[in-house]
């Protein structure tokens, strides 16, 4: 029989492995620090397709002309929970039709997972991060969580934000700026 310090110590490393921390360095490619102080990538993002829990399939290419904020989370991260909790809560961001909020969940169980979004209610699409999705995203960068990545509308790599820049004041700002870049002529 398990005693139960024991098995506290491995749920909490259950749940450390879920989130692991990034490294302080800027991520790589990065050219300049951009608004909010979050470095600027401006690297090309191969296109893939995704398969939301609704069985929509999308292609990347297809979301171009909008700011996409893809997030990627698990069921264990609790950083990634409450981010996303705070997209749901901010029309701004969950209703705006020039904004596009992607929820990919490394987690594997795709009926656990549409369990959780109901549970919470999440309205925005939520998809597997598959391996070609993990592929295609392999060529700007590898993926800690959490770990949200902001494409500009023509589909470039603009930000990657690891567990400490990845706050809903960030993104917003961060997406406010992409927008204003197209209202500038």
């Amino acid at each position: 029989m398990y005693r139960p310090a024991f098995l506290l110590l491995v749920l909490l490393g259950l749940l450390a492995a879920g989130c692991p921390q990034p490294s302080a360095a800027p991520p790589a490619g990065a050219s300049s620090v951009g608004p909010c102080g979050v470095p600027e990538l401006n690297q090309p993002v191969p296109d893939f397709a995704f398969t939301t829990l609704s069985g929509d399939t999308q292609q990347l290419a297809d979301l171009r002309g909008q700011v996409i904020v893809a997030d990627f989370w698990a069921m264990l991260c609790l950083g990634c929970v409450e981010g996303l909790q705070a997209y749901q809560a901010d029309p701004e961001l969950s209703s705006n039709p020039r904004v596009t909020l992607l929820a990919f969940s490394t987690d594997r169980s795709q009926a656990a997972i549409q369990g959780f979004v109901k549970e919470k209610g999440w309205t925005f699409p939520v998809a597997l991060a598959t391996d070609p999705v993990r592929e295609a995203l392999a060529a700007t960068g590898r993926l800690v969580l959490p770990e949200v990545r902001i494409l500009d509308t023509a589909g470039r790599l603009r930000y990657r934000l690891g567990a400490e820049q990845a706050t809903h004041q960030t993104v917003k700002c961060l997406v406010d700026h992409l927008l204003g870049e197209e209202q500038t002529p």
